[in-house]
């Protein structure tokens, strides 16, 4: 199955997950999360790029990055292949610490930044660990309830002032959201109904930020411009065929061809 191309995200913000080679677990304690911390706060001076969001796992991560003076893939080069050595003296290992490349997703408007943080800080949470998020102690979730201005690993502000600019009351409005059910697949190993999901989740985003419906989107041609956008899109972050593309938007697949 080819990989989808990386699309440039227009806010600069980027969900990344990386997982361990053969899906096998890479943090197997305490010592190899704060390392993998450690890396991140070492890695990220200078203004080389925001963390907005993480997840430890223990076969993976998930990472809410904005680039700032790196480009994305400069950024995880020096992210991984840093905790690849350290990885490997600790455990006597050769080769691959991560399966293939990282994936990667743009974020393309606030809607879906606040839904992919909530994803995130929701993994242990649903992978049966812990009940509440706030009693995991390897993502930025303590970070957001318990906020403080200067934090030299994580910049909470970015995302909790798109609920309130009063800073209480984004808490309170934040901890509320990512207690909301939300079912969506984000970056995760997508079966084709997954894919499907995600395409939706993202068109509906794209409709409600315009305030229009999908109706619109699709056949109305002073949205052409923006329909084409969502087109490039999709077809730049979905291994889906491209006829199967058309079939769940609604719209003639020789218009998804024709759109690079």
């Amino acid at each position: 199955m080819p990989r989808p191309i990386r699309l440039k995200s227009e806010t600069g913000i980027y969900h990344v997950m990386a997982r361990g080679n053969r899906r096998k677990n890479i943090f197997h304690d305490d010592e190899d999360k704060n390392r993998f911390i450690n890396i991140l706060v070492q890695k990220k001076k200078d203004d080389k790029f925001t963390l907005l969001a993480f997840c430890i796992m223990d076969n993976h991560y998930h990472l809410l990055i904005r680039e700032e003076k790196e480009s994305l893939s400069s950024i995880m080069k020096m992210i991984n292949s840093t905790y690849a050595v350290y990885y490997n003296n600790k455990y006597e290992g050769i080769g691959h610490v991560f399966q293939d490349r990282f994936r990667s997703e743009a974020i393309h408007n606030d809607a879906y930044l606040l839904n992919v943080t909530r994803y995130i800080h929701n993994n242990p949470k649903k992978a049966g660990i812990v009940l509440n998020c706030k009693d995991y102690p390897w993502s930025s979730y303590q970070n957001y309830i318990y906020y403080k201005k200067n934090n030299e690993l994580l910049d909470a502000s970015y995302i909790l002032f798109l609920y309130s600019s009063d800073i209480n009351k984004a808490v309170d409005n934040f901890i509320t959201f990512t207690e909301e059910i939300d079912t969506a697949v984000y970056l995760d190993d997508f079966s084709e109904k997954e894919e499907e999901e995600k395409i939706n989740m993202y068109i509906k985003s794209i409709v409600e930020e315009n305030k229009i419906s999908k109706d619109q989107l699709i056949n109305e041609s002073k949205y052409k411009s923006l329909r084409n956008h969502v087109i490039r899109y999709i077809k730049a972050n979905t291994t889906l065929q491209l006829s199967k593309i058309a079939i769940i938007m609604g719209i003639d697949k020789q218009i998804i061809y024709r759109v690079k």
